[in-house]
């Protein structure tokens, strides 16, 4: 796929990005990543109109904060019209919707949005708390289902035994208000936990639970009440089975209940099983050996054939990780293919269009990365179109810039714009995906580090093995991603390596550490072909570590990190080795950095810049980054300041000298700098890289583009307050950045939209956009943002650095109702439409105010068109034919 960014400098007004500002363009649609839910998801709701609401133990939406309660799209990205304030406090395990579009929600939560609501409570359709629907105390112990009654009375079944300080066993009704429906009385000898309740057509409810007493009716896990709370004596299920957790009644009467068990009335059904309208076992419903775990979630569709989701592996002999469908007769459908499938379901939706909704605890379905929540296809195939996942999932520990700006990003990450990369990836020079490289299973373990070796990459970390091959801990991968097998490693097994460097001779230097009868530093060179270089004499000092390491131009070898002495010789956590391997005794650091070197750069004109966990260098207070001259003594006019205010990890040169630097740091010289820096050659601060905030946490490498800007990546998953995942690219100078323009100044929406800044039409240019409510404001509005009517919106690019904010004024239409005018005359018929219009004497096209119409199919008949005589037509509409017309007699007399 092309993808041009179209930079319409000479049409739109443009801005100067602020360096260290992040760059919009770098794939730009992982700013809002389909990462899903990041926690349980219990419940799965199809609204009408297509939208869906989740609801389970989950904080986060994409990464938007939504605690345990969102609404999505029907495409699955966050709807931010719907707005929960703080959520609940804990789980909610089932959320249904009433008749009226108001949300009922169940659970162990405690408060909704700051409100007092002991696990059940109403919401309206926005999200926000109903306070007209009170029910007190609520109850004492966790609910995990809810059904609603045709009356809009509401069954509520759990672990409780309370309900507002009335005692109610179990399971309850209660009237539309919250209040208890004191006429359902099922008894006060329950125990147990009820799980699921299905409403019968003829009102009666079928209860499933874990170890269920009704009255005197001990051990049974499924029962029949009638409307009344009493137990029907006609429901014999027999013995029953363990535990029910779903039920769904068929349109025949039949009943279909999903749990934890192995027998049915002492005949052999595993967690599955079909029983006639009196509570006996249908037999015609065979499925064999069932499942070898427990079923959660049912789902009919209206084939009969049914969808099963729970904790499984296998549906008899077949492979079913975690969802399966079965044929009306019980037996597996194979039409329905989940590949690997997944984790955890906990809830199914079908959808009018058959596709699925399913959700519940897991990370990936079938091949792809999928967490919580994933829509499929009616053929058990994910549908790639729902909340696709953009960017890394997984975390990238290495980067490097290929000679033609491609990016090569290793480390544990899984997966890529939602294809399964593992542990390695090649992305094009604006951060999407590159398709021709592919290393399949990737390595056995993780890639600390990888290098550039003339068109071919270098990987390497801790693994015995490459997608398939046995390779210790270091590979070299064709272009493609493929394994060179002409490159065969003598890199041991125990090596764990940190750092890789290819001589401009193409020889490697590998360092870290070996992990055999004890730890010992080490460090290696190999030749162009992967056999040791017996040339080079191997560095290992035991019970050490080295981090890292720079080649200078002349072949010596800069090395860091933990040792303290070298073959006897002192060499503290910084030394330089010859060409040959042997210890460089010119380089002297004397007593040296008094704490770790976890990173090395060497500047053009040999001076070396070592930062780390130490706070001095050489007895001098030096905290976290020092330099030191070409001799290795401490640089002292490479003045930090007080420096970070915690340690380094890496650092990176610029080609005019400036240091990037990244770490832990909160602050720089006491100036407020998070976990990323640059630095000016003196070692101060440069305060004209601008991070913001900056990333919400730690990097783990930086790379340089041909441009100069550059490319971050980490644990992060904002940068300065906005969505992004993973890996950024910066700015590292004024660049100049389009600003978004505005075709259409004024615009307008209906009340009905719940319009927000999201609806507001303007051209990207390329430089992003991003809402403010006035034209200096400093603030930018948060996405979701409610358009509010005659206001006034401006926008920026995302650097915020146009000189002209071009603006939108805003106009919020009420709804009113219209007659349909179908022949265009002004006059309508009696079918009316509710509208949005400027006001009720405006109507739209097509409608009109003024009713009365007694023909709309015709112009020339409306109440104001005048009668025509001798048509046989009401032309005016008045019932009415003719009138006018006199009637002449002539009188003859004689």
């Amino acid at each position: 796929m092309n993808r041009v960014v179209l930079f319409l400098l000479l049409c739109a007004s443009v801005g100067f990005a602020q360096p260290g500002s992040i760059d919009p363009t770098f794939h730009p649609s992982a700013h809002l990543y389909g990462d899903g839910p990041n926690g349980l998801v219990s419940s799965v709701l199809l609204l009408a109109d297509g939208k869906v609401v989740l609801a389970g133990n989950f904080l986060t939406y994409n990464g938007i904060t939504c605690n345990r309660l969102t609404r999505v799209n029907a495409d699955g990205s966050h709807d931010a019209t719907f707005i929960t304030g703080s959520g609940a406090n804990g789980i909610i395990s089932r959320v249904i919707e009433q008749t009226d579009g108001k949300l009922l929600i169940v659970g162990s939560f405690t408060t909704y949005d700051g409100t007092s609501r002991n696990r059940i409570a109403r919401l309206n359709s926005d999200g926000s708390l109903d306070t007209t629907f009170n029910p007190g105390l609520g109850v004492n112990n966790e609910i995990f289902c809810v059904v609603l009654q045709t009356d809009g009375k509401i069954l509520i079944g759990g672990a409780f035994s309370s309900y507002n300080g009335t005692a109610a066993q179990r399971i309850a009704r209660l009237n539309p208000d919250a209040s208890l429906d004191t006429s359902f009385s099922p008894g006060t000898g329950n125990s147990g936990t009820v799980y699921s309740i299905a409403l019968q057509p003829d009102g009666k409810l079928i209860v499933g639970a874990f170890a269920l007493q009704i009255g005197s009716m001990v051990g049974f896990p499924l029962t029949r009440m009638n409307t009344d709370g009493s137990q029907d004596p006609t429901f014999t299920p027999g013995t029953a089975a363990t535990g029910i957790f779903d039920i769904k009644i068929l349109g025949s009467g039949k009943i279909v209940v999903g749990g934890s068990f192995n027998t049915y009335n002492g005949t052999s059904r595993r967690n599955i099983a079909r029983i006639n309208s009196n509570g006996t076992l249908d037999t015609s419903f065979i499925v064999g050996t069932g499942t070898n775990g427990t079923i959660r979630a049912l789902e009919v569709q209206p084939d009969d054939k049914i969808l099963i989701g729970g904790e499984f592996t296998t549906f008899g002999s077949t492979s079913r990780n975690g969802i399966a469908r079965l044929n009306a007769n019980g037996s597996l459908d194979t039409g329905f293919d989940p590949g690997s499938g997944t984790d955890i379901v906990y809830d199914i939706a079908l959808q009018p269009d058959d596709k699925i909704l399913v959700s519940g605890l897991y990370e990936v379905y079938g091949d792809d990365t999928r967490k919580n929540m994933s829509r499929v296809n009616s053929d058990g195939s994910l549908d790639q179109t729902f909340n696709p996942l953009q960017g890394p999932e997984g975390s990238i520990i290495s980067l490097h810039v290929q000679p033609d700006d491609n990016i090569i990003i290793a480390g544990t990450t899984w997966s890529y714009d939602a294809t399964i990369r593992p542990t390695i990836a090649r992305l094009d020079p604006e951060g999407y995906l590159d398709p021709t490289f592919d290393a399949g299973t990737g390595a056995s373990g993780y890639i600390n580090t990888t290098a550039w070796n003339s068109g071919k990459t270098i990987a390497a970390g801790v693994f015995n093995s490459f997608n398939g091959l046995t390779r210790n801990n270091l590979v070299q991968l064709n272009s493609d991603g493929s394994v060179d097998t002409s490159f065969i490693p003598a890199t041991p097994s125990a090596f764990y390596i940190s750092k890789v460097i290819v001589q401009p001779d193409g020889k490697i230097l590998a360092c870290g550490y070996i992990n055999g009868s004890g730890i010992s530093a080490y460090l290696v060179r190999l030749n162009s072909n992967g056999s040791t270089d017996v040339s080079f004499t191997p560095a290992s000092i035991p019970n050490q570590f080295f981090f890292d390491m720079a080649l200078q131009p002349d072949g010596k070898i800069i090395v860091g990190g933990s040792f303290t002495s070298f073959n006897s010789s002192v060499a503290s956590r910084v030394m330089r080795l010859n060409t040959n391997g042997s210890f460089d005794a010119s380089f002297n650091t004397a007593s040296g950095p008094s704490g770790q070197v976890q990173s090395i750069a060497v500047q053009p004109d040999g001076m070396v810049v070592v930062a780390g966990n130490f706070t001095t260098v050489s007895g001098i207070t030096k905290k976290y980054i020092a330099r030191l001259d070409a001799n290795g003594t401490l640089d002292t006019a490479f003045n930090t300041g007080v420096g970070p205010d915690a340690g380094i990890d890496e650092i990176k040169l610029q080609p005019d000298g400036k240091i990037v630097v990244s770490g832990f740091f909160q602050t720089y010289d006491s100036v407020s700098q998070s976990y990323l820096a640059r630095i000016n050659t003196d070692g101060s601060l440069d305060s004209s890289f601008d991070t913001g905030t900056g990333p919400d946490s730690q990097l783990s490498s930086i790379g340089f583009q041909s441009d100069e800007k550059i490319i971050i990546s980490g644990l992060f998953s904002s940068y300065d307050g906005a969505v992004q995942k993973g890996i950024a690219r910066l700015f590292t100078s004024e660049d100049i950045l389009p600003c978004p323009t505005i075709e259409n100044p004024s615009q307008t929406f209906c009340s009905n939209q719940n319009a927000t800044i999201d609806n507001l039409d303007a051209t990207d240019n390329g430089g992003g956009v991003v809402w403010y409510d006035a034209i200096d404001a400093t603030v930018a509005l948060s996405p979701g943002t409610p358009l509010i009517d005659g206001s006034a919106y401006f926008a920026d690019n995302t650097s915020g650095s146009c000189d002209v904010r071009e603006s939108v004024t805003v106009t919020i239409q009420q709804e009113y109702s219209f007659y349909v005018d179908a022949d265009s005359d002004g006059f309508g018929s009696v079918t009316t439409a509710l509208l949005c219009a400027p006001d009720a004497l405006t109507p739209p096209s097509g409608y009109t105010n003024v009713s009365g119409d007694c023909d709309d199919a015709v112009a020339a008949i409306n109440p104001g068109h005048a009668e025509v005589l001798y048509n046989g037509v009401d032309d005016n509409c008045d019932g009415n034919l003719d009138e006018g017309f006199q009637l002449l007699s002539n009188v003859i007399t004689a």
